[in-house]
């Protein structure tokens, strides 16, 4: 065991300026080194969350372009493509008046043969009922707005370079054309005239 003379427990005692020196230099080492390997994560990790909120907000934009194209569109009984909807909306199992014409004519034919082949007057009405009503139905019901669109957005260098493809769809049905008494009348002359 060794014993410290009275100048090394005076330095002890009040703090040697070579300690303190040593020891203020080695914690600005550590701290330099620690901020080294810090910044470059806290970089990637704000890039990365400037990235995300970037698409996040395309989606959103795309998503909503959709929406408001299809809604426009089957507000209108699928009819009239809105402004700046061109490439955005179709329509699905749109049926033409004249096929409808042709359904409900058919249905005439075979409800009268129905009743010359030996068929009850029920059966007979029933078919040509069928025939009128299904075409309507089916375009009252079966019509819909098929809106999608899709855009790319290029992936910074950093995390991969990439282009991603952000696409969005809504679907809706279409509205009935809105008719007065009038319309709708010359609507039926127009499908029952010869």
């Amino acid at each position: 065991m060794s014993l410290c003379t009275k100048t090394q427990l005076r330095r002890i005692r009040e703090g040697s300026p070579k300690v303190g020196a040593r020891q203020r230099a080695r914690q600005r080492g550590t701290a330099m080194v620690e901020a080294v390997i810090a910044l470059p994560i806290f970089v990637l990790l704000f890039a990365g969350l400037f990235h995300v909120e970037g698409l996040s907000s395309a989606k959103r934009a795309q998503t909503a372009l959709v929406r408001r194209c299809a809604w426009a569109y089957a507000m209108n009984n699928c009819t009239e493509v809105p402004e700046g909807c061109g490439d955005v909306v179709s329509v699905g199992k749109s049926e033409t008046m004249s096929h409808q014409q042709g359904s409900i004519r058919n249905g005439l034919k075979s409800g009268i043969d129905g009743l010359v082949g030996g068929a009850t007057v029920k059966e007979a009405i029933g078919k040509v009922v069928i025939s009128a009503l299904l075409p309507a139905v089916e375009d009252a019901f079966g019509r819909r707005v098929n809106a999608s669109s899709s855009t790319e957005r290029e992936t910074p260098m950093m995390f991969g370079g990439k282009n991603v493809t952000l696409s969005a769809s809504y679907h809706l049905a279409c509205n009935l054309k809105p008719t007065d008494p009038l319309e709708l009348a010359g609507d039926v002359w127009e499908i029952f005239s010869p």
